[in-house]
């Protein structure tokens, strides 16, 4: 089963909170705090959890850590119904990651999962999930269209499977092994 009809529904971040993230998980966060029936799982090293938890206190419908021993992201990830990718908004930041694909980007097409992506347009990873199929993208710092798509993702599970579908396709055909291989 690709995806569920599921209440709450469930949003994960796993991963650290540098290079800006840790701002764009609050807004992630707050949008998901006003959705009716969301909640949000973060997985982030232990030093960033120690580092931000204050900044993320009073949000109910936020699960803050534990960090994950690396055999423990794959059951995360497929725990999660919707997972979160972040690239900062800060001119420098960008210019620094404009080029780089994280490996958690084949690791959460791969679980099958929608992905919610926000970060420029233009960049790699932004890029590679949008090609995927199976991802909603907010490429601006626009609260609203950061609700809109939190919104959006939490109440159509339709819309969920399809995102699904897509990101476990596109991973099977350009990060399954023997695929990549062959590029190579």
């Amino acid at each position: 089963e690709v995806t569920r009809p599921t209440n709450p529904v469930r949003f994960a971040y796993v991963g650290g909170l540098h290079l800006g993230r840790a701002s764009l998980l609050l807004d992630v966060a707050r949008a998901v705090e006003g959705t009716p029936g969301a909640e949000l799982w973060v997985h982030a090293p232990d030093e960033d959890l120690q580092r931000h938890r204050e900044l993320f206190r009073g949000l109910p419908s936020l699960h803050w850590g534990p960090s994950l021993p690396s055999n423990e992201v794959g059951s995360a990830l497929t725990f999660a119904d919707v997972l979160v990718h972040l690239e900062s908004f800060d001119e420098d930041t960008a210019r620094y990651t404009r080029l780089s694909i994280s490996t958690k980007i084949p690791q959460y097409l791969a679980a099958a999962r929608p992905v919610l992506a926000l970060g420029p347009a233009g960049l790699a990873s932004m890029t590679h999930l949008i090609s995927s199929g199976g991802a909603i993208a907010v490429d601006t710092a626009s609260k609203e269209a950061l609700e809109t798509a939190v919104r959006t993702i939490a109440t159509d599970p339709f819309t969920r499977a399809r995102l699904a579908s897509n990101a476990v396709s596109f991973a099977s055909k350009h990060h399954h092994a023997p695929a990549v291989r062959e590029q190579f």
